[in-house]
């Protein structure tokens, strides 16, 4: 393995002249050295240890980043995008998918481990992540993304607006029994804090419909747990039936459709059936998925924006932003 006494060897120049090319800094090197020794790092395939120079530069330019199911098509796409964003400005993201570590409360995850210059947390609304974090959570800046934090850097989705244009698309067709399939679990329903909760219920007492509200359980397919449902709410008596279904996320509503259409209900004529994020899946139905669609690529890129920036200044008074979701509709409505 090629080291940087290697590349200064080939390239004829000091080591120091080696690591002001590769850092970028902190002198300037004429135009012509620095070609020549770029031609030397490719030539012997020479990789910085980023380690080691995290510790002479006090930045590892490494960036944590927590967040739900790596199994889910949603946040495999944010994970990937955050990756793609951080490499474009110089950041190598540490991605943890690891539930169970962030739930328990006895485990310590990547997080705490690796020396980070920062990190990008999908948590929900006044989750509590001290177990998980340790001591990171006094020394790293974070920023969470997709739920708001009043008391934290955040940049979050509006999931309270995003539902209520599903469920005013969803009235404007004529549906008035709108049923809501949510992977909260009872304490988290109880708590009322998660936007397309709190939409739903606000709906409901505006129209004076009676709250249809179904628990999909966080099985390792979401699909199986949507289809599940499908299946229990085609069995209703017709009369007992939501003539909508407004699903938590894409996966339950991929699933739910499918059971329904498994069960001879047609969608949208007997029961229509609106999902939330606009993973890709949805397009491919036989039926494209109305959904409400996240802005995933914004969301990132404000994310990294402000994790640079507090990375840079460790301190300043935290900033909320938030972005809207669109309704996309599809013929599931």
């Amino acid at each position: 393995m090629a080291t940087i006494t290697d590349v200064a060897r080939a390239s004829g120049v000091s080591v120091a002249t080696v690591s002001y090319v590769i850092n970028n800094g902190p002198k300037n090197v004429l135009p012509e050295t620095r070609e020549r020794v770029l031609k030397a790092v490719e030539a012997l395939g020479y990789r910085p240890n980023l380690l080691a120079r995290g510790l002479v530069r006090r930045r590892t330019d490494m960036i944590g980043l927590l967040i739900y199911h790596l199994s889910s098509p949603f946040f495999a796409t944010v994970a990937a995008t955050v990756e793609a964003q951080g490499h474009d400005v110089g950041l190598h993201t540490i991605v943890d998918g690891e539930r169970r570590f962030r739930t328990d409360g006895k485990h310590q995850g990547k997080l705490s481990a690796w020396p980070l210059d920062g990190a990008l947390i999908w948590a929900d609304t006044g989750e509590d992540l001290s177990g998980y974090l340790g001591e990171a959570a006094s020394r790293l800046p974070i920023v969470y993304i997709g739920h708001d934090r009043a008391d934290a850097d955040c940049v979050a989705i509006d999931f309270y607006d995003g539902a209520q244009q599903a469920l005013t698309h969803l009235a404007s067709r004529g549906r008035r029994r709108i049923g809501f399939l949510t992977t909260q679990t009872p304490a988290q329903l109880a708590a009322n804090t998660e936007g397309r909760t709190r939409a739903y219920r606000d709906h409901c007492a505006a129209t004076g419909a009676e709250p249809w509200i179904a628990h999909v359980a966080e099985t390792p397919s979401l699909r199986d747990a949507g289809l599940a449902v499908g299946a229990e709410v085609a069995a209703l008596p017709p009369d007992q039936r939501p003539d909508a279904l407004f699903c938590y996320n894409d996966l339950v509503a991929v699933g739910v459709f499918r059971g329904l259409r498994r069960a001879g209900i047609r969608v949208p004529e007997d029961i229509a059936v609106v999902g939330f994020d606009g993973i890709e899946e949805g397009r491919f139905l036989d039926t494209p998925l109305t959904t409400v669609r996240s802005p995933v690529g914004d969301l990132c890129h404000e994310a990294l924006t402000l994790l640079q920036k507090r990375i840079a200044e460790h301190d300043g008074t935290p900033e909320q932003h938030v972005l809207k979701a669109v309704l996309t509709v599809g013929g599931t409505s």
